[in-house]
Order: C-alpha cells, then structure tokens, then sequence
C-alpha cells in the first residue's frame, strides 16, 4: 500500500479527505494526520509517508516552512498542496520548492482522486528507480559474471547492456586477467579497487574488475589501437598491480590472450584461469600469460628457444646465439616468439632470469651480486634495478622478505 500524511489546520477538512474517497481503492492508505506543518513535520519524520497532502495556511508552522523541513525529514515524499484562492501566489512558491502539484479549494473529489493518482504514479516510478539503484551492484556483478564464465554472447546485446550499466569500453579488442588471492596481508585491502586504479593509469586501456569470493577476481579489459601494443600494456599494468598490492597481497595474476571479437571473451575468461594456475605460487606473487603456459602449442622452434633460455640463462646468451643453433634468421624468431609466447625474446629472458633469482636469494649463503651473476648479470647496479622493477622489491628487500623480518 501506498502510504499518505493528511496536514491541515481543519479537522473537517482532514476529516473529509480521509472518509470522501476510498482511497484503499487506490491502493492508498492513510497513515497519519497532523494540524500544523511542525506536528507535520514530527508525523513525516516518523512514519515516512509516500504521499503527503498538506494546507498552505497553517497555525505554527504554514506549508512553505513545512516543505522545506520535508526535504529534510522525508525526502521521497511527494507532496501535494491545498491552496485557497487568494493564496495562489504561495502555491506556485511551494511548487518552486519541489512540491508535486497543488489543488484548488474548494476541493474537487474527481480532482483530488486523479492528482493522488498522478502521485501514486510518481511515487511507484521514484520507487522503481531507486530499487533499480540498489540493485545495479549485484546486476553489474551478475553481467560480468555471466560474460566472463558461462559461454558466448552477442555483440548487440553487450553493447546494449553496457551501455544499460554505464560501462564505456573500447572496441578495438578484449583480454581478460585472472587473479588468484594466496594471502591477504593487510585485512581490510580492497582489490578490486586497487586493481581499477592501476588500470585506470593506463593509456588506450578500460577495465572492469569483477569479484568471485574467496578472493579470487578478474578484470576484463578493453583496448584501442594496436593489440601488440595493448598487449603490452596489460602485462605491465599486471606487473604494476602486483607490485602496487605487495603489502596487501601474495596473487597470482594470469592473462589471456587477446580478441576483437565479445563472443570469444568467455574463451579468454578460460585461458586467463589456466594461466594463472599454470604458475600459482602460494608463497610468491607473480604474473603469467597463457602464452607461456600453453607449452604444448607452442611452434618447435619456440619451445626450443625456450628451452635453451631455461638451461642456459646464467650465460651471455642473445637472440642471434639461439637463431643460429635454430638456423633461421634473428628477425623471424624474434617474431614468431613473440607471436607464440606474447613475450619478446628479451622479457622472456629477463623474467627467466629473475624467476631464478628470487630463488637463489631465499639461500642466506648468497650475497646480492653472487646471485646477480648466478643469474646471467654481471653488474650487480643494473641487476637490482631490472629485479625492483620486476618485483617491487630490490634484491636485499626481497631477502629480508623472505626471513620473515
């Protein structure tokens, strides 16, 4: 039922309004009524009332006062004013300040009986749209959700229903990072946010993270321009993610490859959890593309390429060393390598390298520039720059880390 307030200094005239309509007909109950805008006022605060009818002319407190201690008091309330004639002037006042409609007295019941109406209709709209609001957190959750795990979509209607939840996305392509939450260090952290933030930095890039409980969350994101470029991106900003969270969490973030094409968001959604359980350490953060985890895919000669970084990293090893045990040319690797693995041959070495080291620090009996040189760097200033901008840390922070200090 539709709840109504009755304020009017006339007993006869609240009288009438409650007994001259069936307003249980309209789905309206009376719930209350005062003699003056502050009894009013106390009644409104009270019971919070859908529809309010209310004198203009009032002992104590007049209407004008009265709804302007309702914007306060009971904000939602529609309001509709009593006006004698020679108080026009007030009217159209109380209409300026968010009144709903005023009606004339002598009161017409046929005018009266279609304004309240009018207002059931606002109130039931207002009510609609504000339950709408409320639910737009768990709609926005269910539509990701659904996007991301449960199979295909159609183009129109994920523009459509983005366009419904407000979300502005680029169309040049997708990719899709899954994050594995092993630790919480600091209660409390919000991820969700932290990653939106991270991603929100990032030229040519919109993101939208999503939670699944448990920790576990992905975001999808959207790009514009070149997807090799993009692709970049989206390895750095998860880099910069798991450095930005190092105080508040130990994850693991997988990242899919990339797709011009919605429907194949969900195929993404499946390569981004494959890729971060692929690597998922539970004492370690780290990031992990599909395109390393998806080995068996992999060309020969980029499998071999791999394997030859992985035994021998701790060497001066370039991509012209591998291209000629390869017998093909230093420009075609570098290309299908990075086609195949969505890494150059470079980054590929450097995250090997450091991978490496993060192990050997955990040993006491190694100094910072052993481990350096363990690993393939025989500078130990460049080592540690190339090691803080992989993990957050240098190579002396990352082994306190470790003996827990």
């Amino acid at each position: 039922m539709i709840s109504m307030l009755l304020v009017d200094d006339e007993y006869l005239v609240r009288r009438g309004l409650r007994e001259t309509i069936d307003w249980s007909a309209m789905g309206v109950e009376v719930v209350g009524e005062a003699a003056n805008g502050q009894e009013g006022l106390k009644q409104a605060e009270a019971l919070q009332p859908d529809i309010i009818i209310t004198d203009i002319c009032m002992p104590v407190m007049d209407g004008l006062d009265f709804i302007a201690g309702i914007k306060e008091k009971s904000r939602h309330s529609v309001v509709i004013i009593l006006s004698g004639y020679g108080e026009f002037d007030f009217a159209k006042e109380a209409m300026k300040n968010g009144a709903f409609a005023y009606i004339l007295k002598p009161i017409d019941e046929v005018e009266l009986s279609e304004t309240v109406r009018e207002a059931v209709a606002k109130v039931e709209k207002n009510t609609f749209h504000e339950n709408l609001e409320n639910a737009l957190p768990l709609l926005r959750q269910h539509f990701l959700t659904d996007l991301l795990q449960n199979g295909t979509v159609i183009k129109q209607t994920f523009e459509e229903k983005c366009e419904f939840f407000g979300y502005d996305l680029y169309s040049d392509g997708y990719c899709v990072a899954y994050l594995i939450v092993h630790q919480v260090l600091s209660p409390g952290s919000d991820l969700l946010h932290l990653a939106g933030r991270v991603f929100d930095g990032v030229p040519n890039l919109k993101a939208l993270p999503v939670s699944f409980g448990k920790g576990d969350a992905a975001v999808l994101i959207s790009f514009a321009g070149d997807s090799a470029a993009a692709y970049d991106a989206v390895k750095a900003a998860c880099r910069e993610l798991v450095s930005a969270g190092r105080d508040a969490f130990v994850m693991t973030v997988g990242i899919s490859s990339v797709t011009e094409d919605v429907e194949q968001i969900s195929r993404l959604y499946r390569e981004a959890v494959k890729a971060a359980s692929f690597r998922s350490n539970p004492e370690m953060s780290g990031v992990v593309s599909i395109h390393e985890a998806d080995w068996d895919n992999l060309r020969k000669e980029v499998r071999e390429a791999i394997r030859y970084i992985n035994e021998n990293y701790q060497e001066n090893i370039t991509v012209k060393t591998i291209a000629n045990k390869l017998f093909m040319s230093r420009s075609n690797l570098m290309h299908i390598f990075r086609e195949e693995t969505g890494l150059t041959f470079n980054e590929y070495l450097t995250k090997t390298r450091i991978d490496a080291a993060k192990e050997l620090l955990r040993d006491v009996r190694y100094k910072v520039y052993e481990v350096g040189e363990m690993v393939g760097y025989t500078d130990v200033k460049y080592f540690s720059q190339i090691f803080k901008k992989m993990t957050g840390y240098t190579p002396s922070e990352y082994a306190r880390l470790d003996e827990g200090l």
